[in-house]
């Protein structure tokens, strides 16, 4: 008898992580659509660890989403309506929308149509799951890196290391380091760059939507609109006013506090500062170009300035817009500007 219990407790971790691990594998495909795979399922105490997760790609591709491990309640995982959190860890996620290397446009359009179907909330009012179903449980994410791809608009991120947590009904916030990003506008695959070395996302939650806008801060991004424009070391502030704050517009539903420099410069050589209403279609942007010598950003200067440590540039400009009206003013000089041109 007592060997009969032992031999139990010795199977229970791999016989019910097995159970759990195919249950969740199928429960997944056909939620998604796609071949999901688990490696390894292994049982403890009230909870499943899931190891080695495979989102299949299209075809013989790369998969879509791995994942190192998930650490779920029983409920969780055999889809059961409430559960504590859920502990994901190593992600990858490999996406690409359109061409024809496509691997996740039919998921998307199968999870949309489920939502469709399921309507958006349910019957005590709180927003369902994607899917339909009631609010999944909280999440943890540790470590996840991203490869996004979208052919139709020439978009493409990549970022090294995502982590956060996402609770239902309370908030989300998440982290993400070392963002590198392009726009391509032509099929040479050329054209706008940005990136950052981290931004953080921060937002109150009803159910799974995000209650009133949310707060995002940037450290050290950077943007090249144009070939020769280079805005670097961006940091601050979008979102709403924070709490306790008084002074500024009411009626600006987003602040916006920033400040940078241009061509890599560690100094603070712009600002942009105002507010945003997007359901109003209106704001007002106010930026600055603090006065400084062209030297600052020799690197992006055209050849035909000469001496721009002897020229200095000082900037500001107001831009305001409500619905498609745009309004643009101010002033900029440069004093001791020396330019040699054919032209001239």
């Amino acid at each position: 008898m007592a060997g009969a219990v032992v031999a139990a407790c010795l199977a229970y971790p791999f016989v019910v992580g097995e159970v759990a691990a195919r249950a969740f594998a199928s429960r997944a495909s056909a939620r998604l659509g796609r071949a999901v795979t688990v490696g390894k399922g292994r049982a403890g105490l009230g909870r499943i660890a899931l190891r080695d997760v495979r989102v299949a790609g299209r075809g013989e591709g790369l998969p879509l989403v791995t994942i190192g491990e998930i650490s779920a309640p029983f409920g969780a995982v055999l889809g059961w309506k409430t559960a504590p959190a859920v502990t994901v860890s190593d992600m990858v996620v490999r996406a690409i929308r359109g061409g024809d290397h496509d691997n996740v446009s039919d998921i998307i359009e199968k999870l949309s149509s489920r939502r469709k179907a399921a309507g958006a909330d349910g019957a005590d009012g709180v927003p369902e799951a994607a899917g339909g179903g009631s609010t999944p449980p909280g999440i943890a994410l540790t470590h996840a890196t991203l490869s996004l791809h979208d052919t139709a608009s020439g978009l493409a991120v990549e970022v090294e290391d995502v982590g956060g947590v996402l609770l239902p009904s309370d908030h989300l916030l998440f982290r993400a380091k070392g963002i590198t990003g392009r726009l391509a506008l032509t099929t040479s695959e050329r054209g706008p760059q940005f990136g950052a070395r981290e931004v953080q996302i921060q937002a109150a939650l009803h159910g799974m939507h995000p209650d009133g806008y949310p707060s995002i801060l940037v450290q050290d991004g950077y943007t090249t609109p144009l070939p020769s424009l280079a805005l670097t070391g961006i940091s601050g502030r979008v979102g709403p006013q924070p709490t306790g704050v008084t002074g500024g517009n009411p009626a600006d539903k987003l602040v916006v506090d920033l400040h940078g420099s241009y061509g890599g410069a560690r100094e603070t050589l712009w600002t942009a500062r105002g507010g945003v209403d997007p359901a109003a279609r209106q704001g007002r942007l106010v930026l600055r170009a603090e006065q400084f010598s062209l030297d600052k950003v020799r690197d992006i200067l055209p050849r035909s300035v000469l001496r721009p440590a002897d020229t200095s540039l000082d900037a500001g400009f107001e831009l305001t817009w409500a619905g498609d009206a745009v309004g643009f003013g101010g002033e900029m000089a440069v004093v001791g500007l020396s330019l040699k041109h054919d032209a001239l």
